[in-house]
């Protein structure tokens, strides 16, 4: 199901005035923090969940052959690479197929040489890793929308080890042998940004619901769906100015791809949801006095 959602009040001046930007990815965080983003800087913005679900947006409804939309609804296209049902990947090369023109932009928080060269090899113009770093990722869309496309292209994350936010903020992630102590409460490095308050909310609200599931997947051995649940964690949590939680994830989905079981696995799950529950700690209204207004 689309969700659209217009820029709030005049975007005349802004960066990406008049700009309709169709995003596509399955974590409904990833999705809220791509939509506050782009309508601030003045976007049209329109999400959907998967890829089955992008091809829906840019094609003719009830058509016998599959027909591109024209005009297309959008000015560029930001799609995730690992998604349920059509992954970002399998849909942009049936849109080069069908001739869609439209500049694409992989979403990924797997930014090895193969990988990205996987992404460009299936018709992508650029590639931006997550976690997302705002600044960067709109300076990517404003030159692909308006200089059209430069194939290859990163949002300047040229060492994929480190997170765009770290090197934004100065912020240091939790060295990976430090596991949050039961006394600790983890603050996101946006706290202190009003703006930010709702949508740190709306993710930290998920964690108990993330916590509980790779936990069960930990405890029943389902190795596939732990890394899936690692994957959107380590692609969401520094957004939303969590690097430790993207580090400790990061681990936890090299071990459950790697098909390690046993003692490894179990410390790296861990680290990881111990640090969820100290983010969840600073979030409730009793913890520093910080302000919360509830998880949405």
């Amino acid at each position: 199901m689309v969700h659209s959602k217009d820029t709030p009040g005049p975007a005349e001046g802004l960066p990406l005035a008049g700009v309709r930007v169709l995003v596509a990815d399955d974590a409904a965080a990833n999705r809220r923090f791509l939509e506050w983003c782009l309508a601030r800087a003045g976007a049209s913005v329109e999400t959907v969940a998967n890829g089955v679900e992008l091809l829906a947006a840019l094609t003719v409804p009830g058509a016998r052959d599959a027909t591109l939309v024209d005009p297309p609804p959008a000015d560029i296209v930001l799609t995730d690479v690992e998604m349920p049902t059509l992954d970002g990947l399998a849909a942009t090369r049936l849109l080069r197929r069908l001739g869609c023109a439209l500049p694409i932009v992989a979403l990924t928080a797997r930014t090895a040489p193969g990988d990205v060269d996987d992404c460009l090899a299936a018709g992508c113009d650029a590639f931006s890793p997550k976690p997302i770093d705002a600044e960067v990722l709109l300076a990517l869309v404003r030159e692909l929308v308006h200089n059209g496309s430069r194939r290859g292209a990163s949002n300047g994350a040229d060492a994929p080890s480190s997170s765009p936010r770290e090197s934004r903020t100065g912020t240091t992630p939790v060295p990976f042998g430090i596991e949050a102590n039961a006394a600790d409460a983890l603050h996101s490095d946006f706290a202190d940004d009003p703006d930010m308050a709702e949508l740190i909310d709306a993710f930290v609200g998920n964690l108990p619901r993330t916590v509980a599931s790779i936990e069960d997947a930990l405890a029943s051995n389902r190795l596939d769906e732990l890394a899936r649940l690692a994957h959107q964690v380590k692609g969401a949590g520094g957004s939303f100015g969590y690097p430790s939680l993207t580090e400790a994830a990061r681990a936890v989905e090299a071990e459950a791809r790697g098909g390690a079981v046993g003692g490894a696995l179990e410390t790296k799950v861990g680290r990881l949801t111990a640090l969820c529950r100290a983010a969840i700690r600073a979030r409730e209204p009793s913890s520093s006095g910080l302000r919360h207004e509830g998880a949405a």
